[in-house]
């Protein structure tokens, strides 16, 4: 706990935890939302055998992105730079699902 932070402040989930502790609680609640998406394509391309090697580098860049954002969040908190990151990643998923149902598509 940071300094002048006492439990009974906080027990009820109140929002008087240090700036720093809200920050990285952020960033953590930020891995449930944009990267679901992720999961869940990373699940469906391995089930139907879609995770080929194009799959397997836009997955990394994907990760490298959210990498970079969290990185960002958690220091500078530069909002231009953070969401470079975001669209980045953001763009790569999309291109993922794109290409995903496209070939799904074709074995119909």
């Amino acid at each position: 706990f940071a300094a002048g932070t006492r439990w009974q402040d906080i027990a009820a989930r109140e929002p008087n935890w240090p700036r720093d502790a809200i920050i990285a609680h952020n960033a953590y609640l930020n891995q449930f939302e944009i990267p679901v998406l992720f999961y869940v394509l990373t699940i469906l391309a391995l089930i139907t055998r879609q995770a080929d090697l194009l799959f397997v580098m836009m997955a990394w860049i994907f990760v490298a992105m959210r990498l970079l954002q969290a990185g960002v969040f958690l220091t500078s908190n530069h909002v231009p730079t953070r969401g470079a990151f975001f669209g980045i990643g953001v763009i790569v998923l999309v291109i993922m699902w794109a290409i995903f149902i496209v070939r799904i598509l074709a074995l119909a």
